[in-house]
């Protein structure tokens, strides 16, 4: 009998890539082809599903295609992040710069692409067939309305609001004031969109009423689904990508060279007048929209802290588009009508705004909406009820500080200048600088600085670039600023001194150089020991940081990266400066950093439990008993009958006993493990371990040898290695709570004093099995040492601030100072 056939099985088919660079479709003798982009691009087969596609330097495209391979794994325009099991690509050229982004386990081949031919082909017709006319409907141009030069303008204030992605910390609610006087706009309100992950980008309003009025009709409501239908106007500046752009705009970028910042960051600028619909533009829009752009991308850069901070001191300046136009800036939008001067403005230079000193703002905690509720419980909004009444008692507070000099305006014109020109005149290849970044956004306060002044493109940086060219156009400040920009280097900082609020001292791991900067802002989170990776400059008159990576790291792994450094460098003394300036290596030292942070991220989402050789977590405790009154001679005779327990030296008086058991110890050479230990002080017996488990153990012996002639008085713990530790003295409920701290103090410092003493002849896991006095005999073991106390002693002073202990006493016994 035949047999019926079941299911067939069919294997699952490869998720291969194929990737390629698609030529613009123009034909050979137009004009449009020897400018326009070429298209790179990454399909998914089967179903030949785009998981990437941007424009690339014409006849160049090849050497983006790997970078490119990157971002569509890490986010494909389609689905989920994902990898693929094999790419195939249509020549060797095109392997060789992809198969180091795809990775040791996925396969590049070799071979035909004819889906990559196919969509060349798909885009040729479309050009044929005039889907690319100039008298199509959509338009930048608006019929003729708008000039060429203006949207020119737009798109390059856009572009460089796009790399400074303001709303990735800004809120919408956070209203911006923006005044140009010579186009007659006094209290334009600007908010910032984007924030909870739809549309980005700036919404303009002719004053705060109608932003209130449009917030409210908002709230709650998807942006994509709703425009309220309200009687108040706005401008809207928003980015889409470009293939969601009409073929005509697109058409007109191409034609035009305007500036794009990414295939995602086509600028797309809409008015509305009283109603949800958009009405024609004027060239005056976007003069309007282009000015506000430029100094809210310039604002943010300097001042990004007041949108994350629940302080911040009110901000008034000007700043000025590349057509000389003043925008004056105010945050809070409310904080202009404080200020007797607004209406003189017209008679004070406008130009030295930012040195005028503001009084405090402090917000209220939680921080408050202008709509929210009122947190007096009287129902009205905020805005309507105490906002007014709390900035003026957050003014009464003591005025801080002036700002530093980082936040001078020159640093942060002369960078915007720089990173203007690198955006109109390498587009994509400045983009590269993200590739040096896990997340380039993420640490925009290092990622923009390096982009024009460390990252090299075509062998010089942005700023050698831009000096080449415009060097005879700057001012002797400018000039000033240029060189020491020039002669910088990033580097591993470590911090040697902090005055909090002030500055530190700082010295290069690698140079061995040192700098005081002054720092406000880092000097009141970082510690001694601490190390950053950042960029210092001379800066009138002294040292500042100018590009800094936001996540410090401890002593051992800053050691680890300056190893690394050091071995990519060849050098094991101080390494020269212009070294460290190479852009290779910079990138190298950014990526390095980069794992060690993740590396530490991850290390302290797993609880780490340091433990004894019985393996119970590792808390030095004490338990303090009172004696009765002539009973000492008693209880020592009581002490010596306790099995295991010796007198440590029979000179020392007052005595001082050991509690040991038979086994080997830590130090490879001992033969018993010391428990802990018994001594008197002050008329008080008092019984040193090195876990709750051991201090059990010992005070159960020796209340059972002393009987009544001892009264247990305080049990007290210090610098636990584990949350373990900590949570098994909670859990037993052996932590006391001292009744005076002073004693506590004093006896912490005694139980770290005999502490550290005694770890000075301890066999050390982290030296190899040495002890610290064997480990400082060698040049290796020196290295070692004082990496490891710098480690304990960063620890020490994150944990106890004032009462930490002073390694300098430790370093001075064993000779590395």
């Amino acid at each position: 009998m035949a047999r019926r056939k079941g299911p067939e099985l069919v294997a699952s088919s490869p998720r291969e890539w194929v990737g390629g660079c698609i030529p613009a479709p123009y034909p050979e003798d137009s004009k449009q082809k020897a400018v326009a982009p070429d298209i790179l691009i990454w399909l998914e087969m089967p179903g030949m599903m785009v998981l990437g596609s941007e424009p690339a330097p014409p006849r160049s495209g090849f050497k983006a295609l790997g970078p490119m391979l990157k971002t569509s794994m890490q986010k494909p325009l389609t689905g989920k992040p994902r990898r693929p099991d094999r790419v195939r690509v249509a020549s060797e050229e095109l392997a060789k710069a992809v198969r180091r982004f795809a990775g040791k386990d996925v396969p590049v081949i070799v071979a035909p692409t004819p889906e990559i031919d196919q969509i060349h082909d798909m885009m040729a017709d479309m050009l044929a067939g005039g889907h690319f006319k100039d008298d199509l409907p959509d338009s930048y141009l608006e019929g003729g309305d708008v000039s060429p030069e203006a949207v020119e303008g737009m798109f390059r204030a856009a572009a460089a609001l796009f790399a400074v992605a303001p709303w990735k910390v800004a809120t919408g609610d956070q209203a911006i004031r923006m005044d140009i006087p010579d186009l007659g706009v006094e209290g334009a309100c600007l908010s910032i969109i984007g924030n909870l992950g739809e549309s980005v980008g700036v919404l303009i309003f002719p004053d705060v009423e109608d932003f209130d009025e449009f917030w409210e009709a908002s709230l709650g409501v998807p942006q994509s689904d709703f425009l309220p239908d309200i009687d108040v106007g706005w401008l809207a500046l928003e980015f889409e990508r470009g293939a969601d752009l009409p073929d005509p705009m697109r058409q007109e970028v191409a034609r035009y060279g305007w500036l794009v910042a990414s295939p995602e960051a086509y600028p797309v600028l809409d008015r509305y007048d009283p109603g949800p619909e958009p009405v024609p533009l004027m060239d005056e829009d976007l003069r309007i929209v282009t000015a506000c752009v430029t100094a809210l991308t310039a604002f943010f850069v300097k001042h990004q802290r007041i949108f994350t901070t629940d302080e911040f001191k009110p901000v008034c300046e000007s700043f000025f588009d590349r057509s000389g136009l003043e925008v004056i800036v105010t945050a809070p939008y409310e904080a202009l009508d404080e200020f007797d001067w607004f209406d003189e403005l017209d008679e004070v230079d406008r130009r030295n705004l930012d040195r005028l000193a503001m009084q405090p703002v402090r917000r209220q905690t939680p921080k408050l909406g202008r709509n929210d509720p009122c947190h007096c419980g009287s129902g009205r909004k905020y805005k309507n009820c105490q906002l007014r009444e709390d900035e003026e008692a957050a003014r009464a507070q003591p005025e801080e500080p002036p700002e530093t000099e980082t936040e001078t305006s020159l640093l942060i014109s002369f960078f915007h200048e720089v990173l203007e020109f690198a955006l109109e005149r390498f587009r994509w290849d400045w983009r590269l600088h993200r590739l040096d970044f896990d997340d380039a956004e993420d640490q925009i306060e290092l990622a923009l600085p390096w982009s024009v002044y460390g990252f090299e493109i075509e062998g010089k940086t942005a700023l050698s670039w831009f000096l080449e060219e415009h060097l005879d156009d700057l001012s002797p400040e400018e000039r000033d600023l240029a060189a020491a920009q020039q002669e910088a280097w990033l580097s591993v900082w470590e911090v040697t001194e902090v005055t909090p609020g002030e500055g530190m001292v700082l010295r290069d791991h690698l140079s061995g150089e040192v700098r005081q900067v002054r720092e406000r802002t880092a000097s009141r989170s970082l510690i001694r020991y601490d190390s950053l990776l950042g960029r210092v400059i001379a800066f009138e008159g002294g040292y500042v940081l100018d590009g800094m990576h936001t996540r410090p790291l401890k002593p051992h792994d800053a050691a680890e990266v300056v190893r690394l450094a050091r071995g990519r460098l060849r050098r094991k003394r101080d390494v020269p400066v212009d070294r460290l300036r190479n852009g290779k290596f910079g990138a190298y030292l950014i990526r390095k950093w980069d794992e060690r942070v993740e590396e530490a991220v991850l290390r302290a989402s797993r609880p780490l439990n340091v433990t004894n050789t019985d393996g119970d977590p590792l808390l030095l405790t004490r338990d303090s008993f009172t004696i009765r009154h002539g009973a000492g001679d008693e209880i020592i005779r009581r002490l010596k009958g306790i099995e295991g327990m010796t007198l440590r030296d029979p000179r020392e008086d007052p005595p001082v006993f050991t509690l040991s058991r038979p086994g080997r110890g830590i130090h490879p050479d001992s033969t018993n493990t010391m428990l802990g230990l018994a001594r008197f002080e002050e008329g008080a017996l008092i019984l040193e371990t090195n876990s709750v488990e051991r201090a059990d153990g010992l005070r159960t012996k020796v209340e059972a040898a002393c009987g009544d002639a001892i009264t247990h008085r305080l049990r007290e713990h210090f610098d636990p290695a584990s949350p373990a530790a900590r949570a098994a003295a909670v859990r037993t409920g052996s932590l006391d709570r001292p009744e005076n701290p002073e004693e506590l103090r004093r006896a912490k410092a005694e139980v770290k004093a005999r502490y550290y003493a005694d770890w000075l002849d301890q066999s050390i896991p982290a030296l190899d099995g040495l002890t610290p006095r064997e480990a400082a005999k060698t040049a290796q073991g020196r290295r070692e040492l004082d990496t490891l106390l710098k480690s304990m002693e960063n620890m020490e002073i994150q944990g106890e601030g004032d009462d930490a202990f002073d390694f300098s006493v430790l370093r001075r016994d064993l000779g590395l100072e």
